[in-house]
């Protein structure tokens, strides 16, 4: 792992689609990554996988104002840390809740998709791209 990579978290979520619908009965997963930059690529890492993205590939972000919650903080400070404070994390009996989150839209060989990163790591993921982010 390079020296400058950051820890951040990723957000996904299981469902199916039925009559043409997302269907989830499960809230989002907050997993957390390692993100760091390589001369041509924005790398997403855990202990067993790196997942490299063509900087190329990087076609925007999209900040979705939809409430999200989650089951668990992978964060060493509070969510109610001077830290966290203006990103709005509350927690009500152990479950997360953030109010908003951003989508890194990428479209290359595997077709169109995005990830997901919570309001309070877009900033380091965006950064890392030269792009802004509203959070």
């Amino acid at each position: 792992m390079p020296e400058d990579a950051k820890k951040i978290d990723v957000l996904y979520r299981v469902y199916h689609v039925k009559n043409g619908k997302e269907k989830s009965d499960l809230d989002y997963v907050n997993d957390e990554k390692w993100v760091y930059r390589s001369p041509d690529a924005l790398c997403i890492a855990d202990v067993r996988t790196v997942v490299s993205i063509p900087i190329s590939s990087v076609i925007g972000t999209e900040v979705r104002k939809k409430r999200v919650r989650m089951m668990q903080w992978n964060k060493e400070q509070a969510p109610n840390s001077a830290e966290y404070k203006p990103y709005r994390v509350t927690e009500n009996d152990g479950v997360y809740y953030i109010r908003s989150c951003t989508a890194l839209q990428i479209h290359d060989v595997f077709g169109d998709y995005e990830i997901l990163i919570p309001n309070y790591d877009a900033d380091t993921v965006c950064g890392m791209l030269n792009l802004s982010v509203d959070v």
